[in-house]
């Protein structure tokens, strides 16, 4: 029967150490990728919420048109034509 060690050797634990400390490292990197996603998801959030505010205004004020987010020329809605 082998004789079974209580240790493994210096070379096998610094290869394990190796391989966890890069695991762990690029858990970290995900977690603040994943904090980084969720701050900007929050930002845009905000910024729709501001875009809609505007639009509102916009309406209100221009009436239900089309406004070129380019030039800010404003364009009146096509007639709906209908189909004999």
């Amino acid at each position: 029967m082998k004789k079974v060690e209580n240790k493994i050797s210096q070379d096998e634990l610094v290869k394990l150490q190796g391989i966890s400390n890069e695991m762990n490292s690029c858990k970290i990197s995900i977690s603040d990728a994943e904090m980084h996603k969720y701050s900007l998801m929050a930002r845009l959030a905000g910024l729709q919420d501001n875009f809609q505010v505007i639009q509102k205004e916009l309406m209100d004020k221009y009436g239900k048109v089309s406004i070129s987010i380019v030039d800010g020329t404003i364009k009146e809605p096509e007639a709906d034509v209908i189909n004999p």
